[in-house]
């Protein structure tokens, strides 16, 4: 939402402030794209010494140009939008684990949309509750490119065991799942993933080039 706010803005105003944001902007999905398979803990080490530095950069702009922006603009519009939500802007480069946007949880949001006439009737109070737990199942399974009747049928069978027997249910977690059942990931799935990663990734790198 904040890159859309100034891509907005860029289409109506002619200010050097744009480019510089949307610059920094990129430079840091730039960095996420070469993280994107390190773990949380190598992850979280680029964000606190590269990705920081270019999130404090885009606060100065932002601080220096609020002042001289006509409040009704689509920049001032775009610029307030980003500094009224700076702190929760800034949560990725203390977790390592959390995505740097929210694309993903707005895909989820798209699924839901799509089904919402046949949630009207899922029955009675309890049944909404439930089936949001299943969906979340489903979700996250899918996410991770499982094989999910096997993973839900796991799920169901082995959680009333567990905690029965006081024992963590992590194990059950799409990501550890997968590590212990590489025979139920849909490598097809799992490779279109990453072939479209890999277009992207090479887009990017033309784009840097050009503008060098």
């Amino acid at each position: 939402h904040v890159r859309r706010g100034f891509f907005e803005a860029n289409e109506v105003t002619a200010n050097p402030l744009i480019g510089n944001i949307l610059t920094l902007i990129q430079k840091l999905y730039d960095l996420e794209d070469k993280a994107r398979a390190w773990s949380p803990e190598a992850r979280l080490e680029l964000r606190q010494k590269e990705s920081a530095p270019l999130v404090a950069q885009i606060k100065v702009y932002l601080d220096q140009a609020m002042p001289g922006l006509r409040p009704a603009s689509k920049l001032c519009q775009a610029a307030q939008y980003t500094l009224n939500r700076w702190e929760e802007l800034n949560v990725f480069l203390r977790d390592g684990r959390i995505p740097m946007d929210n694309t993903l949880l707005e895909r989820s949001f798209k699924a839901i949309a799509t089904g919402r006439k046949n949630y009207l009737f899922l029955g009675g109070e309890t049944a909404g509750p439930t089936a949001a737990i299943l969906y979340t199942l489903v979700r996250n399974a899918a996410n991770h490119n499982l094989d999910i009747q096997p993973y839900l049928r796991d799920v169901i069978e082995k959680v009333p065991v567990l905690m029965a027997e006081g024992k963590p249910l992590d194990g059950l977690l799409p990501d550890q799942w997968a590590l212990a059942n590489p025979d139920k990931v849909l490598l097809n799935r799992d490779l279109e993933n990453r072939q479209a990663q890999e277009r992207k990734n090479k887009k990017r790198t033309a784009r840097r080039t050009a503008t060098v």
